[in-house]
């Protein structure tokens, strides 16, 4: 029969020399300073009695009840629910507590705990799997690496409780309050929390895999490197959350809101970031390989260093967002927005860009190769020494754009609008700039060897130390403002083409095709004409001061009023050419064929024309004074009118030296 014990006497004589209680009931017994260390209570049964600051270390429990007991600041450190059931209960109206107690490293595991007060109670290391605490108070208890696998908490608070490195795998916490509760470091995979109010709370390095935080209200903001693979968030109010260094691989936070959270160094790989609100937040350093972001708004928010090969960004609004140094490799970016953003030294290789505002954009020495913008909304957008080789750029609006110094070799800018856009220095080589519209374009110093320039628009270009040698430039527009001046044309196809008065000074023209081009009105100060073919070409008052047209060919070429003055026309092929009007003063003419060609009114005045072929060459009111006719043959020219004064047409002295034979280096040895 089951004895009851109602005084301290009868409880202590109750305990047998082998510190065993069995089988009692222990009723309103004030048990203050008994110690229980090391006891075995079997089938025992408490009721409102006082255990407070009593000395239960190492306490064995088998079957034991505590019904509205006093048990404040007890230490039950290391006690141990050998086998059968514990059990925490109210009695009537007085609930058993248990503030301030001391249950360290305690295995109470499937113990039951009903409305129990364990406020500021010490439970770190405690086993408590499969527990179940009902209405227990544990505001500011300490449960640090407890083991609650499978316990279940309904209706408890946990306020300000420190659960750091707790594992709480699989246990279900429903209807309660943890506010500003320390979950760092703790595991809650497949946790249930369902009802429980976790404002304030913290989470970081937290294990919450595949948590989806059902029926919580208020989510916690601290998850700075915890484990959130696969997680769902979607729709959550998470404005300001940590989620520094997080692993969110895989989670769902479609349409979170987000603005100025902390996504710093997170790992976003594959996560569904669609519709969310990101304004102002951070993502430096974070990884978002393969995630979709696609419509989020990240307006203003920091993504320096951020990795995102193959992330879909398509239709997010960028504006203003920082992504120096990012790694975005095949990013999908349709019609995004980056009006505003700074994307210095970031990586866009493959980049799909088509539709994409980059309106005011810039851009430092970021590698856009291959990119697909094709028809982007570039306008005014900074790019400075940036890669874009091989980018589809076609259609594209450039307007006003900076692309200084970009390397665009390869790439396709057919029909791109690039009105007053700043091309310097820009490497284009090998790109198609077909119908491109480069009016007011900037390309001084640009290297465009074997681009595509079909029907380009160059009108009030600047061209100054291009190189467009060897291009075919004949379906080319340009103005009377353009400027080729110090440009490289060597061997360029400029067959018909019109220059309308362009500037060509210092420009180099060599070997350039320019069969019927209209070259009238040209300035071409000291232009280098050497080996070009002008055969039947305009270039009626251009300003060709000091140009060199050696070896050209000016068969049928008109330069009536031409400024020629200082010229050299070595070899130089001008049948039937026509210089009316022309300034040529000074001009040096040597073994040049000048046959039936038209100088009347012309000014040679100290000119040289020598060792030349003037056969029925026209000279009619030609200003000729002083000039050098040395060793050319003029039968059937025509010098009517002529100012022929101190013309010369022999010198004995120069015949003797240019006949002149050196002695043979053998008769020389000979001789010596």
């Amino acid at each position: 029969m089951t004895a009851v014990l109602e005084t301290r006497e009868a409880f202590e004589a109750a305990l047998t020399e082998r510190r065993l209680l069995h089988d009692v009931i222990v009723r309103g017994v004030d048990l203050t300073g008994v110690s229980l260390s090391g006891v075995l209570l079997r089938a025992v049964r408490f009721f409102r009695s006082n255990f407070a600051a009593i000395d239960a270390r190492g306490v064995q429990l088998q079957n034991v009840v505590f019904a509205g007991c006093v048990m404040r600041g007890a230490n039950f450190s290391g006690a141990r629910l050998v086998s059968g059931s514990l059990r925490l209960r109210p009695h009537r109206d007085q609930v058993t507590d248990l503030s301030g107690a001391d249950l360290t490293d305690a295995d109470l595991e499937s113990a039951v705990f009903e409305r129990v007060l364990l406020t500021r109670a010490n439970l770190s290391g405690a086993m408590l799997d499969s527990a179940e605490l009902v209405d227990c108070d544990l505001d500011d208890a300490v449960l640090a690496s407890a083991s609650l696998h499978l316990a279940a908490f309904r209706g408890c608070r946990f306020r300000r409780a420190e659960l750091t490195r707790a594992r709480l795998d699989m246990a279900a916490v429903l209807g309660c309050d943890g506010t500003a509760a320390d979950f760092t470091d703790a595991s809650l995979v497949d946790a249930n929390l369902s009802g429980t109010s976790l404002a304030g709370a913290v989470f970081s390095l937290a294990r919450l895999r595949g948590q989806r935080f059902e029926g919580v209200d208020i989510l916690p903001l601290a998850f700075s490197g915890a484990d959130l693979r696969e997680a769902v968030l979607s729709g959550r109010a998470l404005e300001g959350a940590d989620f520094s260094h997080a692993d969110l691989r895989e989670a769902d936070l479609t349409e979170a809101r987000l603005a100025g959270a902390n996504l710093a160094e997170a790992k976003l790989d594959s996560a569904r970031l669609v519709r969310a609100d990101l304004r102002d937040a951070c993502l430096d350093g974070a990884r978002l390989d393969g995630a979709a972001a696609d419509d989020a708004s990240l307006v203003g928010a920091s993504l320096i260093g951020v990795r995102g090969e193959a992330v879909k960004l398509e239709g997010a609004d960028l504006s203003r967002a920082r992504l120096d140094g990012a790694e975005l490799e095949r990013a999908n970016l349709l019609d995004a927005s980056l009006e505003e953003a700074s994307l210095v030294r970031a990586n866009l290789t493959g980049a799909y860009v088509r539709g994409t505002k980059w309106s005011r954009a810039t851009l430092e020495e970021v590698v856009l190769d291959a990119i697909d913008a094709a028809r982007a909304d570039l306008r005014g957008f900074v790019a400075v020494r940036c890669s874009l080789r091989g980018a589809n750029l076609a259609r594209a609006d450039l307007r006003g754009a900076v692309l200084a110094g970009c390397d665009l070799t390869g790439a396709r800018l057919a029909e791109a609008d690039l009105d007053s856009a700043d091309l310097a220095e820009a490497v284009a080589e090998s790109a198609d700039l077909t119908g491109a519209l480069l009016v007011n374009a900037r390309l001084d110093r640009a290297e465009l060897a074997q681009a595509v320039l079909a029907d380009a628009d160059l009108s009030a270009a600047s061209l100054y130390l291009a190189n467009l040698s060897g291009l075919d430039l004949r379906t080319v527009r340009v103005s009377h403002e353009t400027t080729f001046e110090a440009a490289k044309l060597a061997g360029a196809d400029l067959r018909g083409f019109a220059f309308h008065g362009c500037t060509l000074k210092n420009a180099d023209l060599s070997g350039a095709q320019l069969q019927g081009a209209l070259l009238s009105l040209v300035r071409g100060y000291q232009l280098e004409l050497t080996g070009a073919d002008l055969t039947d070409a305009k270039l009626l008052r251009a300003d060709l001061r000091a140009a060199d047209l050696s070896g050209a060919m000016l068969a049928d070429a008109d330069l009536g009023g031409a400024d020629l003055r200082g010229a050299q026309f070595r070899k130089v092929v001008a049948w039937r050419a026509r210089f009316p009007l022309a300034a040529l003063s000074r001009s040096q003419w040597s073994d040049a064929d000048l046959r039936e060609a038209f100088f009347d009114h012309a000014d040679l005045h100290l000119g040289a024309i020598e060792r030349s072929l003037m056969l029925a060459a026209s000279f009619r009111e030609a200003n000729l004074e002083g000039c050098s006719f040395y060793g050319s043959a003029s039968e059937g020219a025509d010098f009517e009118g002529a100012n022929l004064a101190n013309v010369s047409w022999t010198d004995a002295g120069r015949a003797k030296a240019e006949a002149f034979q050196p002695m043979r280096a053998q008769a020389l040895g000979e001789r010596m």
